[in-house]
């Protein structure tokens, strides 16, 4: 799937923090990401397609991790160490889409 289907609002709060919200300006998860990469990374949207590996983007292992946790924290989301094994800009969305889902599930589960 190249475009995720849950919808995100990405809010700047501050230079490195981002909030999000369901309600207003509903995103695909591929926009959000490649939103989220631009800024963090420094790359222009003109570069990120699905298909890229982040090497090809410049990205290193160690850009990588703390984009990760910077996903994370905007999102509200987590990631299983194991779980984080991604080489294109298409893994990096599947494995947003799962953590979503992952967490949606869990807050459906508590208000039931």
């Amino acid at each position: 799937m190249v475009n995720g289907s849950h919808g995100i609002d990405l809010t700047r709060r501050s230079d490195l923090t981002w909030s999000y919200s369901y309600e207003e300006n509903k995103l695909s998860t591929l926009t959000t990401i490649t939103e989220l990469m631009r800024q963090r990374l420094s790359l222009t949207t003109e570069k990120l397609e699905p298909t890229q590996t982040l090497d090809e983007l410049g990205v290193d292992s160690l850009a990588l991790i703390e984009f990760m946790f910077d996903v994370e924290d905007a999102l509200g989301i987590s990631f299983d160490d194991q779980q984080v094994n991604v080489t294109t800009v298409q893994d990096v969305v599947n494995l947003v889409d799962q953590a979503l889902a992952k967490r949606d599930s869990r807050l459906e589960l508590q208000t039931a």
